[in-house]
């Protein structure tokens, strides 16, 4: 079978017919047969900084004129040190989840150091629980918890942790406390299991998107759930952990690839949109015997990752024939460096560490007559070193 398939650009609506449901893409894009492998480039990790911040609308949302102009934004946005983030997110009278995400980490530290000034290093959680009566957390995790920005995780001895509830967390940059965005003006809400895109932009359908969880074509309005349970295919994973801790302090690596349940989001399946990130983190326990982010303890000092991917696109009809191609950004190279850094910009090390892998977010489309039916991930191979420990390597 012949067939071509193409990378949906920035300035292309998803929904080309406004008053109709999902229609076939009928662009012809050039297929790419050759692999693509993504290599370890330093320089190319922290994009160039924006000139032109994205503007800022009505209740605090960033407004982006393409995906690739959001993608890059997060990029150097968590390449920042708090106090960076903070003067950004300041001059844009904007609030980010990871604004908020971070000023936790400072709270919780400031907060620990208050009660082991007053009540010594020594003193038992009993003690400050029981008769001081003291919460174990600041009272802006509380707030982030009930906003739903974090959530609260029990680990097997008891003790916990927290982490971001967003899908993909590298997003928490460029998004605000609601998950809002607008990219090519439709209004993006990211969620724990995937995002919602109202089409026509209207700021006025934000409030009932609380009410939609499934796809809904009079309102305008597109579900995409990518969190799934199920491997995806050929040599793809769901996701991927590697922990090491002693009795005080951790260091862990995440890799998560989410392909949707069956490959495909919304019927009739014209285009994917996978979601691929890794995430590092390093943490120590507080006086409390609970997991936090601490200043002090950042063993986290290099990151590297390289692998392939490719999309099935098949026919609608018979023979139902199948292509595999291979989708990079510049047709010409045969090869798209991703990332590979050493957190300039925060020092020589870190405490965590967050990065889209391509293909991730944007949408990936298939001409008319044929369907996206599997993305898959193979050829793999990621590195992550920290002070102290053997390194965390995941490949196929």
């Amino acid at each position: 079978s012949s067939g071509s398939v193409g990378e949906r650009g920035g300035n292309e609506p998803l929904y080309p017919d406004k008053k109709s449901t999902l229609c076939f893409i009928s662009i012809a894009f050039l297929i790419i047969a050759v692999f693509t492998t993504l290599s370890c480039e330093r320089d190319t990790f922290i994009s160039n900084p924006i000139e032109d911040p994205p503007q800022v609308q009505v209740d605090g949302i960033l407004n982006f004129d393409s995906f690739e102009e959001f993608s890059q934004t997060a990029a150097m946005l968590n390449a920042l040190s708090f106090p960076e983030l903070e003067k950004w997110c300041l001059e844009n009278s904007f609030i980010s989840q990871e604004y908020l995400f971070q000023k936790l980490i400072q709270e919780e530290e400031k907060y620990e150091e208050g009660i082991i000034k007053q009540y010594g290093e020594n003193v038992s959680t009993e003690y400050l629980t029981s008769e001081l009566n003291l919460p174990e957390h600041p009272n802006l995790y509380f707030e982030l918890l009930s906003k739903g920005v974090i959530i609260e995780v029990v680990e097997d001895d008891g003790s916990t942790s927290y982490e971001a509830t967003v899908i993909n967390p590298v997003y928490m940059s460029v998004i605000n406390e609601n998950g809002l965005v607008i990219i090519n003006n439709e209004i993006y809400q990211y969620f724990e299991t995937g995002f919602k895109i109202i089409h026509d932009g209207n700021m006025e359908k934000i409030s009932i998107l609380t009410d939609v969880n499934e796809s809904n074509s009079g309102f305008g309005i597109t579900v995409v759930k990518l969190k799934s349970s199920l491997k995806g295919y050929g040599h793809s994973f769901s996701h991927f952990t590697q922990r090491t801790e002693s009795s005080r302090k951790r260091a862990s690596f995440k890799a998560y690839f989410y392909a949707g349940a069956n490959g495909v989001y919304y019927d009739p399946a014209t285009c994917m949109s996978p979601s691929f990130y890794i995430e590092c983190k390093g943490q120590k326990k507080n006086i409390w015997g609970n997991w936090v982010y601490k200043n002090n303890y950042k063993p986290i000092t290099e990151v590297s990752g390289s692998w392939t991917y490719r999309f099935k696109m098949v026919e609608v009809g018979p023979p139902f024939g199948y292509q595999y191609i291979y989708s990079v950004s510049d047709p010409n190279s045969v090869s798209s460096p991703l990332f590979y850094d050493y957190f300039s910009g925060m020092g020589s090390t870190t405490n965590y560490f967050k990065a889209t892998c391509v293909p991730d977010g944007d949408w990936f489309c298939a001409p008319s007559g044929w369907l996206m039916d599997e993305c898959e991930v193979y050829n793999y191979n990621f590195r992550m070193k920290a002070t102290n420990y053997s390194d965390f390597v995941f490949s196929d």
